[in-house]
């Protein structure tokens, strides 16, 4: 029987995950706005956009590029 590996989140992602969770589908502007509200300092766009990237190639989220 082999056992999945599961990918632990870094700090970071945790903190992307509540708020997909709680906003649910969004753009990344809105995570980066979300992250500087919840941390207190500015998160900036790409630093938002490439947390996201991670946590796709993870399987940790999913995009939609439909728009």
């Amino acid at each position: 029987m082999s056992l999945l590996k599961v990918p632990n989140p870094t700090d970071m992602e945790l903190s992307i995950l509540r708020i997909l969770w709680s906003q649910g589908p969004c753009k990344v502007r809105a995570v980066a706005e979300a992250l500087t509200e919840e941390r207190g300092e500015k998160v900036g766009y790409t630093s938002a956009l490439k947390h996201l990237q991670i946590m796709y190639q993870k399987e940790l989220v999913w995009r939609d590029e439909s728009e």
